[in-house]
């Protein structure tokens, strides 16, 4: 089984399809482990059978919903729960773990043998470690969990903690519990209760530029952070979809909605993942809570569902049936590796042609770079199994360049800050004889007159915005040069793909 399920903005949130489904999420959410700071709720029945779902015809072809980002399960799966650690940092998860409830019978035997994995036996459970660095574990007939990366003692000691009945943060517990008041489809949950020190956002704050001019109070913005608990996304799946973010404070918010739309953009663009739609949204304070709300563009959906990802698997995992009702899959082995190649290739130009825009704005590409990586890390998961090497060489060409061009982002960063440190009024010596002052490290002068202090704190802001424009363009130059090279190859192999097996790619 393969999901591709929402990877945990900086921002999301949890609720249940209905209340009479309350208490099955809630089983599974308190199987989830401990140590998650982050979890995902998928109602995939509701999400199937939403506006968005019957419009797009997912019941019909799941495939439609796994391209759409909401994401790739077998056709008897019906509940998904999955719990991630996110590194805050670098918004990365250090490792992820999904329960799932299926229609019909579910056999680690069976996945392992069709996948080629590892049978094991992990706290007297039936489990299988799979070659893409995921152990499953079969928890009852219909219930089965997965965590990645593969390793034996986090699998270990997640059981043995569900065992004793030790479970998630209180505030990531109750969200199996909400009520469907906003009938929401997808919802996740951040917990961010004592994530960050006021030291550290006072110091992350003071970066603002609305900070910077005065616009915005440190201080008080400081403890508006400060007293984050958590943060909920919930997506409604209307036509156009829709999506909430909620912040949860522990006291009343004293921040205005202005204010506190700023922060959320600002936060979000730091991550590397704002949506050009967000700029738009309409913000609300309401006692401890802030949210901020608006429709989604299908991008929008895809890019917020790729934040976090599944360690499982798309193949059917039924004790009963190999192939899903209805299969038309060739059994002559050159079609069925068309089929599968063809299938791959669409996939990842999916995927890189909803960011292709995007290599080309250099204006956005900062706040945008975080999908780079997200992009080429669910490329590097797509399933291998018939798919011709050279497909598989080009989607491992595609992954790279995507991480080569968030690297050029990130570098273009710390290049430009350590540069930018280089250039400060407060240690430039001044030469009296001339009129004019120097470069303390020796790097070209800049030529300010003695007795206008006004005019050297500008000429050091108008020398630091050349520098940031100068990075910026080469790193909008790499970044077209990959964007560039990417397109050559998916032509090439497109041509290549369908002279081979005859199918048009």
């Amino acid at each position: 089984m393969r999901f591709v399920i929402p990877r945990a903005l900086c921002a999301l949130s949890l609720t249940v399809s209905a209340v009479h489904a309350a208490d099955d999420f809630d089983r599974l959410v308190k199987m989830l482990p401990r140590s998650a700071n982050a979890v995902v709720i998928l109602n995939i029945d509701k999400a199937m059978a939403s506006p968005m779902g019957k419009f797009e015809g997912w019941q019909q072809d799941v495939e439609k919903s796994f391209e759409a980002g909401i994401t790739r399960v077998p056709p008897q799966a019906k509940r998904f729960v999955l719990g991630a650690e996110l590194d805050f940092d670098y918004l990365k998860p250090l490792w992820e773990a999904a329960v799932i409830d299926s229609r019909e019978p579910v056999s680690t035997a069976t996945i392992a043998k069709k996948r080629g994995g590892q049978t094991d036996t992990i706290e007297s459970l039936a489990a299988v470690a799979l070659p893409e660095d995921v152990y499953l574990i079969q928890f009852d007939e219909t219930t089965i969990g997965a965590i990645g990366p593969a390793n034996r003692k986090m699998a270990t000691g997640w059981l043995r903690d569900m065992k004793a009945g030790l479970n998630l943060s209180s505030y990531l517990a109750k969200a199996a519990s909400y009520s469907d008041d906003t009938r929401s489809d997808i919802i996740v949950a951040v917990d961010l209760d004592g994530a960050f020190s006021l030291e550290k956002i006072v110091a992350y704050l003071k970066q603002n530029p609305a900070v910077a001019s005065g616009e915005v109070n440190v201080q008080k913005a400081a403890r508006f952070l400060s007293d984050v608990q958590g943060v909920r996304l919930g997506i409604r799946l209307t036509q156009p979809p829709t999506a909430a973010i909620a912040v949860d404070c522990t006291a009343p918010v004293a921040v205005d909605a202005d204010v506190a739309k700023n922060a959320f953009l600002q936060v979000l663009s730091d991550g590397g993942v704002l949506l050009a739609e967000m700029r738009d949204w309409k913000c609300e304070v309401k006692g401890a809570e802030v949210s901020l709300q608006g429709p989604l563009t299908k991008n929008g959906l895809r890019r917020v569902l790729s934040l976090v990802d599944s360690p499982t698997s798309s193949q059917p995992a039924s004790a009963h049936a190999a192939t899903p009702v209805g299969d038309t899959t060739s059994t002559d082995p050159k079609q069925q590796m068309a089929q599968s190649t063809k299938k791959h290739f669409h996939e990842v130009t999916e995927m890189f042609d909803d960011l292709k825009g995007e290599m080309k704005n250099a204006a956005n590409l900062a706040v945008t770079s975080t999908y780079f990586d997200r992009y080429a890390k669910r490329m590097e998961r797509l399933p291998v199994l018939d798919v011709d090497p050279v497909m598989l060489d080009y989607s491992g060409y595609v992954a790279g360049e995507l991480r080569a061009a968030s690297g050029s982002v990130r570098t273009m960063g710390i290049r430009g800050g350590s540069r930018e440190a280089q250039i400060n009024y407060s240690d430039i010596d001044y030469d009296y004889a001339y009129g004019y002052r120097s470069g303390w490290n020796g790097s070209a002068a800049l030529a300010v007159p003695v007795s206008d202090g006004v005019g050297a704190v500008k000429a050091v802001g108008a020398e630091r915005r050349k520098i940031r424009a100068e990075e910026k363009g080469i790193m909008a130059t790499d970044v077209h040069q990959i964007r560039a090279d990417v397109i050559d190859a998916t032509s090439k192999i497109r041509r290549a793909m369908t002279e081979k097996y005859r199918v048009e790619f």
